[in-house]
C-alpha cells in the first residue's frame, strides 16, 4: 500500500549549461508554486465547508448546535494530530501521490457526508475528513 507513496527517483542531469538549468529552474518553479497554491486551496475547500452548512443541517436535520460544535472540535483535533504525524510522512512521500489521494479521500468523505444524516455518521465522517 505505501509502495504509491515512495518518492520519485531522481532524474539524471541532462545539461550543465548553467542559463539553460536556470531557466528550467525558474518555469518549474513557478508552476510547482502555483500547483500547491491551487491543491491547498482545494484542501481547504473540501475539508473547511461545514460551518456553511451548519445552519442548514441545524434546521432540517434538528442537529444541535452541541454536536456541531462536537463536529467542529474533532474534526480540529485530529487535523492538528494528523498533521503532525503526517508531516514526517509526507517529508519522505511522492509528494504528488500524497496531495493526489489526500484530495480524493477528502472529496469523497464530503460525498459520503452528503449522503447520510445520522448525528453518528456524521461525526465519524468528518473527523475522518479532518
Amino acid at each position: 500500500m505505501f509502495k504509491i507513496f515512495a518518492p520519485a527517483p531522481a532524474i539524471p542531469i541532462r545539461s550543465h549549461d548553467a542559463a539553460a538549468v536556470a531557466r528550467k529552474y525558474r518555469y518549474w518553479q513557478k508552476r510547482v508554486l502555483l500547483t500547491s497554491i491551487v491543491g491547498y486551496a482545494t484542501f481547504y475547500f473540501v475539508r473547511k465547508n461545514l460551518s456553511t452548512a451548519m445552519p442548514i443541517m441545524e434546521r432540517d436535520l434538528g442537529i444541535s448546535k452541541t454536536e456541531l460544535g462536537a463536529f467542529l472540535t474533532l474534526h480540529g483535533v485530529l487535523y492538528g494530530v494528523s498533521k503532525f504525524g503526517n508531516g514526517f510522512f509526507a517529508d519522505r512521500c511522492n509528494a504528488r501521490a500524497f496531495m493526489v489521494i489526500g484530495l480524493a479521500a477528502s472529496a469523497l468523505m464530503n460525498v459520503f457526508f452528503g449522503l447520510n444524516s445520522a448525528v453518528i455518521t456524521f461525526g465519524v465522517i468528518w473527523m475522518i475528513n479532518g
